[in-house]
């Protein structure tokens, strides 16, 4: 039987982690999404599966995104897994870059843009582009 790809979606807002696994499911059947709400739930996670995606909101209330992406690009074992950050805004999304964010998606205000924002994301991947510009990384 072939692994089922494996997305993490961190963020603390539940409402947004139901949209999101409806808009997976909506594109793309074969994706098991695993659920953080926190930073912390988050580690614990990540040392139990391996994910082909990981998908970090900005701002939470224990240990914000940024600083996760910072955790995980300091460990090498994760260096092949796209990180993907959001947020309702675009003010971080430069540092997120300079932290080896894969992709920066400014928060969607539709369900069809979330599926739109998630099919460019995953058509990226599966391109499996080596050297992709800085406007493939910026989805907004």
């Amino acid at each position: 039987m072939q692994n089922m790809p494996l997305i993490i979606f961190v963020d603390d807002d539940e409402d947004d982690a139901h949209l999101f696994q409806n808009a997976i499911n909506e594109i793309s059947n074969g994706c098991i999404v695993s659920y953080a709400s926190c930073g912390k739930d988050f580690f614990d996670l990540l040392e139990k599966v391996s994910p082909q995606f990981i998908f970090l909101d900005i701002k939470m209330p224990d240990q914000d995104g940024i600083t996760c992406l910072k955790l995980i690009r300091a460990q090498s074992q994760y260096d092949s897994i796209p990180i993907i950050m959001y947020s309702n805004s675009e003010a971080s999304m430069e540092e997120c870059f300079l932290e080896r964010a894969n992709f920066y998606i400014k928060k969607p205000v539709t369900y069809a843009e979330i599926v739109a924002a998630l099919k460019k994301v995953i058509v990226f991947r599966d391109l499996k582009l080596k050297t992709p510009t800085r406007e493939h990384f910026a989805i907004t």
